[in-house]
């Protein structure tokens, strides 16, 4: 299979994990706001009364976490970003899918201050803990030549030289230099 593949399967997982752990920070946002940690029985998860328009609005908040979430930059290349970057694009993203949750015309009697504190929190912890094990995961398989993009140099003499073995001697980038292409010469 194709390198492409790989890329868009990766792409398209990470999305979808993103959004699982939005969802999935409501329990446990829940259990510490309400200071029950006890599970309801199936037989009192088949008595809940869901009505259609709260799936629809669930639905809708789904998608506009996902938009937030590509507009914040989580989608893009952060091969050579520093930590900071991502913090920034993680808490941005956070306190809006966080603002949204609060304008949301959801009927939560359960969501008092507690219960907001603690989702934004949890929701910031697993998307940028996962993040930052991704950044190293990437960073080890491309010490192990995995990865890796192929680039061409154009610069003058020395200078092209030095960038290339820069680049060379630093594999966790992810770069493999095919050629340089002296500028003089062109």
């Amino acid at each position: 299979m194709s390198s492409n593949f790989w890329r868009v399967a990766l792409l398209r997982g990470s999305k979808l994990f993103d959004l699982v752990a939005v969802c999935l920070a409501f329990l446990p946002g829940f259990g510490l706001a309400s200071g029950s940690f006890t599970w309801p029985s199936f037989a009192e998860v088949l008595l809940l009364r869901i009505k259609v328009i709260n799936i629809l609005i669930f639905g809708s908040y789904l998608m506009l976490c996902s938009l937030i979430f590509s507009s914040c930059g989580f989608y893009l290349s952060h091969r050579l970003s520093r930590r900071s970057r991502r913090l920034r694009e993680t808490l941005l993203a956070t306190t809006l899918i966080m603002g949204v949750l609060l304008l949301l015309p959801l009927r939560m009697e359960f969501a008092g201050k507690s219960f907001f504190i603690a989702f934004w929190l949890l929701t910031f912890t697993v998307l940028f803990l996962t993040r930052l094990i991704g950044q190293h995961l990437l960073y080890y398989a491309r010490s192990r030549a995995r990865n890796l993009r192929s680039i061409v140099i154009v610069g003058e003499g020395s200078e092209a030289a030095a960038l290339a073995n820069r680049i060379e001697n630093e594999p966790t980038l992810g770069y493999r230099v095919v050629r340089i292409i002296d500028a003089k010469e062109v």
